[in-house]
């Protein structure tokens, strides 16, 4: 059984997220995003990737990759990976639009404009994703 997130950006003009199917738990998902995807750059390829069944530690690879043979620690994309199209990029004004969209998500993260991981909570508070991780374990 998949544990679904959202993964998400803040820009200046609203949020940008992506829905993630498996493993969204802090300890995995949190924690990749987290020890990763530190650089707003790296952040952007991953988003711009739309919906993702597999995050992995890196975005793309130079190595043979697909849905059925995936590269070690390298993301697994709908639409790259796989060749749907339906999953893309959410374009929204805010994290609360990107949570009623997905509404599947049990956990949520957002990039904000600090350049900094947050971990947002089912009612629309939150804290910061290295707060959240260092709790959990």
């Amino acid at each position: 059984m998949s544990t679904n997130s959202i993964i998400a950006m803040e820009t200046k003009k609203g949020v940008k997220a992506i829905y993630c199917h498996w493993d969204g738990y802090l300890s995995n998902v949190g924690k990749t995003l987290f020890e990763n995807y530190q650089n707003r750059n790296k952040v952007e390829k991953l988003i711009s990737l739309g919906g993702i069944s597999i995050l992995g530690a890196e975005v793309e690879t130079d190595l043979p990759h697909s849905f059925q043979n995936p590269a070690i620690n390298v993301t697994v994309a709908y639409n790259r990976d796989r060749g749907e199209d339906d999953m893309p990029t959410l374009e929204c004004s805010d994290i609360k639009e990107a949570m009623d969209y997905y509404r599947s998500a049990e956990y949520i993260y957002l990039f904000n404009l600090n350049d900094e991981w947050e971990y947002i909570l089912s009612n629309y508070s939150s804290k910061s994703l290295k707060e959240a991780i260092t709790c959990e374990n």
